[in-house]
């Protein structure tokens, strides 16, 4: 995946982007304003890509950050309501919440991260 095009991007048009397709979100702009970072954007492209249950031990080994970034990442998606966690056993998995997988899609299409 790539991140090159990230860096292209303006505050303005990411502003923009993320009010045009995350509308109906219950969230502050300070919260939307969150989504766009690095690790958080791979992390949903990979539960996209998945479209389904993903256990975060998964996740470390295709995004290849340490757990505890990865856990915080997935804490700061939870509370913006965009993924959701279900225990399987001992272990958590997360999958995008499907109110919002059709907007997600968008905005990783508009950076090419899928």
């Amino acid at each position: 995946m790539s991140i090159t095009l990230l860096t292209s991007i303006t505050l303005g048009n990411i502003v923009q982007l993320i009010l045009n397709y995350m509308k109906n979100l219950p969230l502050k702009t300070e919260k939307i304003l969150s989504l766009f970072d690095k690790n958080r954007l791979l992390i949903l492209a990979n539960l996209y890509q998945c479209q389904g249950d993903v256990c975060a031990c998964n996740l470390v080994d295709r995004i290849n950050i340490p757990k505890n970034l990865i856990s915080h990442h997935i804490r700061i998606l939870r509370e913006l309501g965009i993924i959701e966690e279900k225990r399987c056993g001992r272990n958590k998995n997360y999958q995008i919440k499907k109110s919002v997988v059709a907007k997600v899609k968008q905005i990783l299409e508009i950076l090419e991260l899928i």
